[in-house]
């Protein structure tokens, strides 16, 4: 049902469809709160209400949806709390949550979410800093929480998540150096850091990131080193 130009509220009745796996009902223009009969829907494996005009916060009765591998929810209207309840969906592949109006602190819950190979928190209003809890998420291939108002450090466990491929903490209020254990992130194609309070040299390990094609650090306070990379990256500084 995507691609449309559905207006107005989900009917209630859709929490009768408790074999659906999957329900895809993005690019309309739907508006409304996210029902909480959507907990019925115990058999999804994959939900996408992405670019609607949903409002409100998601209920409580999305930790039901065990079964899921698949949530996206993307530019949207939706405001309040990431609900804790989402670390009850351990089948998690892709959680894509950006473009909203979320607030507050990540629940700690979320790092249950072990499954996760793309999660998508940026362009948010949340708070706090990012928790070192990240390093448990190591089957992550992409990243995003720019635009999220995050502060603090970037915590060392961030580095043990080898598998990233996307990298994007840009335009937070991240402060501190750059380790050299970022040099273990040997997969990434794409590191953007770009306007925080980051200071410090960039060090030499970076060399060691040999796939990474994109490189964006400018708007920080960086000693001014430009580590030799190889040709077909595209740096800025």
């Amino acid at each position: 049902m995507s691609f449309n130009s559905f207006s107005g509220h989900v009917p209630r009745e859709f929490g009768n469809m408790t074999m659906l796996q999957s329900l895809f009902i993005g690019i309309n223009k739907l508006s409304g709160n996210i029902l909480k009969e959507i907990g019925s829907l115990t058999n999804l494996q994959s939900l996408s209400m992405s670019f609607n005009n949903f409002s409100g916060e998601v209920p409580g009765e999305i930790g039901n949806l065990t079964m899921l591998q698949l949530l996206n929810v993307r530019s949207n209207k939706l405001s309040g709390t990431i609900p804790k309840e989402i670390g009850a969906l351990t089948n998690l592949q892709t959680l894509r949550m950006d473009l909203n109006k979320f607030s507050g602190h990540l629940p700690r819950d979320i790092w249950n979410l072990t499954m996760l190979q793309n999660l998508d928190l940026g362009y948010n209003k949340l708070t706090g800093t990012i928790p070192k809890e990240i390093g448990a998420l190591t089957n992550l291939e992409t990243l995003s929480m720019g635009s999220s108002n995050f502060s603090g450090h970037v915590p060392r466990d961030i580095w043990n998540l080898t598998m990233l491929q996307n990298l994007d903490l840009s335009y937070n209020k991240l402060s501190g150096n750059i380790p050299r254990e970022i040099g273990s992130l040997t997969n990434l194609q794409i590191l953007t850091m770009s306007w925080n309070s980051l200071s410090g040299r960039v060090v030499r390990e970076i060399r060691n990131l040999t796939m990474l094609q994109e490189l964006y650090l400018d708007g920080n306070n960086f000693v001014r080193y430009r580590p030799t990379l190889g040709v077909n990256q595209g740096c800025i500084f």
